[in-house]
């Protein structure tokens, strides 16, 4: 006689490396048992067939099946550290601007990211808010050459797609001035205008 073992295989038939509070499905190989028994890690159990699960704590987690077949027929199987739930990084960022009382232009910017990855490795992404290219290292700079309001945002992403971003406003000062004069081609001798043109926050002319 030759022991006769049912399949208790199954797979995941959605992503197995997922955010907190997003939900797996799972299917058996054989969907023609008796009865069908999940275990999800710590987090819960059931008797469906093909059933989905949401895992609302961050981890790594065992799944098994267990089976009984139309003859009576028992096996199970677990999938060791199938599942990684992931949980969303928190995104944080200093800057050494903030260490200065009037922001002038010219201003020479540096940012350091201080986010929290809750233990997963996660991606970078910079934005200045002055159009200037980005890369993604964890302390970045940039030149602001204006005066405005600039926000500089950073998102950090896991490799199971959860991210988190935060922004800071720099409030860049500083006078604008122009002027023409007329006409443009003199000889000398010869009387020249001088037309200021802009004077943003000017307070005196030398």
């Amino acid at each position: 006689v030759i022991p006769f073992v049912p399949n208790a295989g199954f797979q995941a038939t959605t992503a197995k490396q997922i955010c907190v509070g997003e939900a797996v499905g799972f299917a058996p190989f054989n969907g023609a048992h008796v009865e069908y028994e999940w275990e999800f890690g710590n987090l819960g159990t059931s008797t469906e067939t093909s059933p989905e699960f949401i895992f609302d704590t961050p981890g790594l987690y065992d799944i098994t099946l267990s089976i009984i077949d139309t003859f009576g027929c028992r096996n199970s199987l677990t999938r060791t550290e199938y599942i990684d739930v992931q949980a969303f990084p928190e995104a944080d960022f200093v800057s050494w601007a903030d260490t200065l009382e009037h922001l002038c232009y010219p201003l020479s910017a540096s940012f350091t990211d201080q986010s929290d990855g809750m233990g997963n490795p996660y991606s970078r992404e910079w934005d200045f808010g002055n159009g200037a290219p980005a890369v993604a290292n964890p302390t970045v700079g940039t030149q602001y050459t204006a005066p405005g309001d600039y926000t500089v945002s950073l998102i950090v992403t896991t490799s199971a797609g959860c991210s988190d971003s935060t922004g800071h406003i720099l409030d860049v000062e500083g006078p604008i001035a122009d002027f023409s004069l007329e006409p443009g081609l003199i000889c000398r001798g010869q009387e020249v205008t001088f037309n200021i043109t802009e004077q943003t926050d000017v307070e005196f002319w030398a």
